[in-house]
This record gives C-alpha cells, structure tokens and sequence, in this order.
C-alpha cells in the first residue's frame, strides 16, 4: 500500500503543475478578471456526502482547484426478545438478546481543473476533472446470546461476529457543474460527479461461538484483492464563499 500512495501523490502533484503551467498561459493570454477571481474562495458540499474545496488558482476561464470530501455512518442497535426452536427443545421459549454495529467512514482527496464554458452576471456553467485518492473503512458487528434447556439444565450460548473491509483507490474524477451568484461573494453550486478507476481491498471476517460450559470456537478469514471500479454521483449540491 506504501507504492500507492507514493504512485497518488505523484499523480497529484504533477497534475497540479501541469495545471498551473496552462492557467499560467491563459493569464497572459487574457490579463481581464472577472468578478471574485481576488478572492479566496471555498467550496462546502452539504447533499449527498460533506466535502470542502478550495480554488487555489483561478485564470478567467480556468480554475484550479483541490477538493476534500468525508461521509461518515454509525448505526447500532440493541434489542431483546425471546427465542424458540423447532422442533423444540424446550417446551419454553427462552430470553434472546442481539447487537447490531454498522460504522462507514470514506475520505478523499482530488484535484480538479476546471473549464469554464459560460458565464454571465448570474453565474457560471463549468466541467474539468483530475485525480484522487481514496480511503475507505468499513466495520460491521453483531452479536447475540440466549439460554437453551439442555438435559434440563440452562445453557448459556454467545455469537459474535465482526466483518472489516478496508479500501484504497486511486483514479479519474469528472464532474459538471452550474453556480448561481447569489450575491458579489455568495452562490450555490449544484454539481454532478463521475469516478473510475482501481481499488484494492483488504477483508477481514471474525466469529466466535461461546457456551457458558467452557466450549468456545474462533474463525478468521482474511483476503485481498484488487479490480476497477466505477461510481457517480448525480446531485451534489453546496454554498460557495468568496473570503
């Protein structure tokens, strides 16, 4: 995993001065400035996934741009009830109690170059793409405990289980977007992203079963794997401010 992120940033920062040489080349070409272009602008993405970006060399058709994005998801659940088997062991039905925990947390970092193909006193139209790293982590956990009659004596039984996927990628980020001026320093943005590229990924399966007699089982599974993947996001929508 060490390789990749050396490959990432590489990529990132040759992108960004390839970038920074043609924007550097359409400045002199057209020495005009549009309204804000003085500005430190952030970008702050609040639908469909939280992110921030930040313009860091605008031109007057071109901006470049990096971009960090953050979706983070924590579920759990605690429940009880009562168990009974069929055919029946016991006459009884008996207490039953289980956990659930879900946590998803996926961070990237991209670089945009963007195009602006139209603009007017009310906004902006624009398209570009770059490149981006990835990280993912999810986590799921269940667990559950019940007692059973076993020769008329009680049994206490235990499971749990525990699912660890982890994920680096690196790829193409496209995206199409409109800003709406809002005021001289303010707008909303509404944009539409497309990603391709390769992913590895790192799995990791966990279960034990426990009696309250002593017996007890573990079982672990680890894989890895690699492949290409592709994702879109059709409508993120986010405020833009001109400090």
């Amino acid at each position: 995993m060490k390789t990749i992120s050396k490959h990432s940033l590489t990529l990132l920062l040759l992108s960004f001065l390839f970038a920074k040489f043609i924007l550097a080349q359409d400045s002199q070409a057209d020495s005009s400035s549009v309204q804000g272009d003085n500005y430190e602008t952030f970008n702050i993405y609040f639908v469909n996934g939280y992110g921030l970006s930040y313009e860091l060399i605008k031109s007057h058709n071109s901006i470049i741009r990096i971009q960090v994005d953050l979706h983070n998801n924590y579920l759990s659940i605690d429940s009880e009830g009562s168990r009974t088997n069929s055919p029946a062991i016991s006459m009884d039905s008996q207490p039953y109690s289980e956990d659930k925990k879900t946590e998803i947390i996926i961070i990237s970092l991209a670089s945009h170059f963007l195009y602006k193909f139209y603009e007017s006193k009310f906004g902006i139209a624009y398209l570009g793409g770059g490149p981006s790293i990835g990280y993912s982590k999810h986590i799921y956990e269940t667990g559950s405990s019940y007692n059973e009659l076993r020769l008329g004596s009680p049994e206490r039984y235990s499971n749990s289980y525990k699912n660890l996927n982890t994920s680096y990628s690196l790829g193409l980020n496209l995206l199409l977007g409109l800003k709406a001026n809002i005021s001289a320093n303010v707008g909303f943005f509404a944009e539409s992203h497309f990603n391709i590229g390769k992913i590895w990924v790192e799995n990791e399966y966990s279960s034990r079963f426990q009696q309250s007699s002593g017996n007890s089982s573990t079982t672990i599974n680890k894989s890895e794997g690699d492949g290409w993947f592709t994702d879109s996001n059709f409508f993120r929508v986010g405020i833009s401010m001109a400090l």
